[in-house]
């Protein structure tokens, strides 16, 4: 299916290039991952002043346009000359023409759209919302974590023009980056997930990070409705608002026990019983679903479908090898979700419950407090081993649990461990991006258990 005609994006990008160009079927910035007739974007990296990356940006996708020839391109947006023989599409700057695209998808499309951020959960709540709408009518999602400077607009730019629903997740790491990235966005429903001291380090203090959060609520369109936590209330000024929590007092609210739930929404009841654990999770679980409402979709419908799902990986899904149970919630962490994580674990039926901990990044001058205090959520947890400089000098806090503390997981002998499993452990392992994640350790657990 075309995605995008030629004129379009001449248009879109305002260009008056005489001649005619093939129609597009997608839009990548990847020449590993290109379809055949994509337009090919060539970014260099840098995000510019108003953006931050923490990934590598020295590789400039001009280097890799001979190979996105060879994987089917049907076309190039460049911001240099090239001698690739593919129709090119030549802007100033290839990051702002991806935004262009991204603001004429919006545009065109007639359809409404939810905007999610938060601090933590944002992934499974962008999942569980699309896996209840796509059951419904059209609908186009973010995949992955693409929530960024260049992932937000690329998902827009990727949205067909029949999309009823569009879900677009929003993130930041710096202050100044939410409110730009919602008014790309321009949702009809806006929601909060939580403020947690995710990037602390960075914003400075918590109130900081709650204000950034708040400011997705100026790229709603003018009867846009901006969905919080009920404790966030007070912080919400001229705007229509629904809350939603455990308090009886918001909006939408549940009673819960475990991973059960009745919602109650306006004057109608909703039981709800979840397939996962944690009571972060019953709170997505009823965040989504007042989107959902606020969207007109079908409630029965929509909650049939969110009590089958799981987590997406990396998001505290269950992985079962050779008797052992691995909770791979090893994508991120800041000092709030790993305390659920770690409570989470503690309720698990387990032989043995055995905690793989990563350090936490971007906490600043609390970092060494907050990781102390992880420590004392361990007490229902029988061995827990450390990994990366952020939990150097607390390993006394842990007690008699504590196995040891690794600068690395370059370090740890993955064969050795999984021949000290058991049938019956669960293994949680939980830290920030770049110290599981990035080095796809929950695969390597998982083969080495696997060869036993």
């Amino acid at each position: 299916m075309t995605l995008w005609r030629w004129q379009e994006l001449l248009t879109a990008l305002d260009l008056t290039i005489p001649e005619n160009g093939p129609d597009i079927q997608g839009v990548s910035i990847d020449s590993r991952s290109l379809q055949t007739g994509d337009l090919f974007i060539a970014l260099s990296g840098d995000p510019g002043p108003g953006f931050h990356t923490s990934s590598e940006n020295s590789r400039n996708g001009h280097s890799f346009l001979g190979a996105a020839e060879i994987a089917g391109a049907g076309a190039l947006l460049v911001s240099e000359a090239t001698d690739v023989p593919l129709p090119a599409l030549t802007v100033p700057d290839t990051l702002k023409g991806l935004w262009q695209l991204g603001q004429a998808s919006r545009k065109r499309m007639n359809g409404r759209v939810a905007a999610i951020t938060g601090s933590a959960g944002k992934t499974t709540a962008r999942y569980w919302l699309e896996e209840i709408l796509r059951d419904q009518a059209s609908t186009h999602a973010s995949t992955g974590s693409y929530n960024n400077h260049w992932g937000v607009p690329l998902s827009l730019a990727r949205m067909p023009t029949t999309t009823e629903y569009g879900i677009f997740e929003i993130g930041m790491n710096q202050t100044g980056e939410i409110q730009p990235l919602s008014e790309l966005v321009r949702p009809d429903v806006a929601m909060i997930l939580n403020v947690l001291p995710a990037h602390i380090g960075n914003l400075g203090s918590i109130e900081a990070i709650r204000t950034e959060k708040l400011s997705i609520q100026y790229g709603l369109l003018p009867d846009g409705i901006l969905l919080v936590p009920y404790d966030l209330a007070d912080f919400v000024n001229d705007r229509q608002s629904v809350t939603f929590g455990f308090d009886e007092r918001a909006d939408i609210w549940a009673e819960h026990s475990g991973s059960t739930a009745l919602i109650h929404i306006e004057d109608r009841e909703f039981p709800l019983a979840l397939s996962v654990s944690g009571e972060h999770r019953l709170m997505t679980a009823l965040a989504v679903l007042a989107i959902a409402h606020t969207l007109s979709a079908d409630m029965e419908a929509g909650i049939a479908v969110i009590q089958k799902l799981g987590t997406p990986p990396g998001r505290g899904n269950h992985i079962h090898v050779a008797g052992r149970t691995i909770v791979d919630d090893s994508y991120n962490a800041n000092p709030v979700s790993m305390e659920f994580a770690l409570k989470a674990l503690g309720k698990h039926p387990a032989m043995r419950r055995i905690a793989l901990l990563g350090e936490m990044l971007e906490l600043g001058p609390e970092s060494e407090g907050m990781h102390k205090n992880i420590a004392g959520v361990c007490t229902n947890v029988d061995l827990v081993m450390t990994f990366g400089p952020g939990f150097t000098n607390v390993s006394d806090a842990f007690g008699s649990c504590f196995q040891g503390h690794l600068n690395s997981v370059d370090e740890f002998d993955l064969s050795s461990f999984a021949g000290q499993t058991r049938e019956g452990d669960v293994i949680l392992v939980k830290g920030s991006n770049k110290v599981f994640w990035s080095r796809d350790f929950v695969d390597y657990l998982v083969s080495a258990i696997a060869r036993l």
